[in-house]
């Protein structure tokens, strides 16, 4: 194996998957300031930046989304793909916030880190009650936290990104965190199960 290859295989990827309001931004912003050479990921502000250059797959991505449908999985893969090749030297730790959210998803992530010498991402799961995530959305105050979002949210978390977690599970992946303590708590948490100091 090359000094590349090498490199590449000892860097390590996570994705941070919790339902809307478990922490993850939070947590991943506090895992960047632990780690040396670190950088996140988030497929949410990819899709706005993509929507902004208005080029056909921006222009594709914006009807999609304007019209509240679920872009297709290469979507978010053609995004990572993007962010890796435009910001990443390939020993970095990475840390992935809302995506994957579905199986094929991750399935699409694993095989695509494989092809470039990665190993395969470990899941952190902000296990939270969805009646607390509700709680902390309403108390942030957006616009777009009404009601019906945020059941829609919870609804959405329940049907995609519960299966892959147990996809995550059932690899050996998956490191349970609980999310409904303090942030400090929670950073403690994560530290001590990925081994940090």
């Amino acid at each position: 194996m090359n000094m590349n290859r090498r490199r590449l295989r000892s860097a390590k990827t996570y994705v941070i998957l919790g339902v809307s309001g478990s922490g993850k931004d939070t947590q991943a912003g506090l895992l960047l300031k632990a780690l040396p050479k670190a950088y996140r990921i988030s497929t949410g502000d990819s899709m706005r930046k993509m929507v902004k250059r208005k080029n056909a797959v921006g222009r594709y991505v914006a009807g999609v989304l304007s019209r509240g449908g679920l872009l297709p999985a290469w979507t978010p893969i053609y995004l990572w793909l993007a962010e890796f090749a435009e910001k990443l030297d390939g020993d970095e730790s990475v840390f992935f916030t809302s995506g994957p959210r579905r199986i094929e998803e991750a399935k699409l992530l694993d095989r695509f880190l494989n092809d470039i010498g990665r190993p395969a991402p470990v899941a952190l799961y902000l296990r939270i009650p969805a009646s607390v995530a509700a709680a902390r959305l309403r108390a942030r105050g957006r616009h777009d936290d009404t009601p019906a979002a945020i059941r829609g949210r919870v609804a959405f978390f329940n049907e995609h990104v519960r299966p892959v977690i147990a996809y995550y599970r059932r690899s050996g992946r998956l490191i349970e965190v609980n999310g409904d303590q303090p942030v400090l708590g929670v950073s403690v948490e994560i530290k001590r199960k990925l081994h940090l100091r």
